[in-house]
């Protein structure tokens, strides 16, 4: 057991970097390398309180500008390059992990139900998207469809019966 100790309150500070990332901070400590002082001290419901009014977008501000601009190169690129290998050799291999395999039509066929659900919930292009899968097919098919959904590249092709 460790002997009790006398704690005082501790002093915080609002602290941001680069990013546009705010955080708090005890004031006794030096700050990480990449992060200043905001300016707030105080109590530590003082200063959530402001980081609260301050962070509306909690972004960072590269990821901010990625969407702003649409759906980032690669992501379009993965995008393009999938639904390309998919009309062409559908039975190819795209993925390959421990225990799984997925082919293109596979990864293809899959995304576009991601991307349909997505959008059926109001993702689109600028939408924030948390995924906590583990490795494995439904990661890859998950995440292009994530890509998928907020470019809007998910729709129905009467002609076809089919989605591109």
């Amino acid at each position: 057991m460790y002997p009790p100790q006398d704690v005082a309150p501790t002093e915080w500070r609002v602290v941001l970097n680069g990013e546009g990332q705010y955080a708090i901070w005890p004031a006794a400590r030096e700050l990480p390398a990449g992060w200043w002082p905001e300016g707030v001290r105080g109590a530590r419901d003082r200063c959530l309180a402001r980081v609260q009014e301050v962070w509306t977008d909690q972004r960072p501000v590269s990821l901010r500008r990625r969407v702003a601009e649409g759906v980032s190169a690669a992501g379009a690129d993965v995008v393009t390059a999938v639904g390309r290998q998919a009309r062409r050799e559908p039975g190819a291999e795209a993925v390959r992990g421990e225990g799984f395999a997925l082919t293109f039509g596979g990864l293809h066929a899959a995304s576009n139900r991601w991307a349909r659900y997505l959008r059926s919930l109001g993702v689109g292009r600028g939408a924030v998207v948390g995924v906590l899968l583990g490795r494995g097919a439904g990661l890859h098919a998950v995440t292009l469809g994530v890509w998928k959904a907020g470019r809007g590249a998910c729709r129905w092709s009467r002609r076809r019966r089919r989605f591109r």
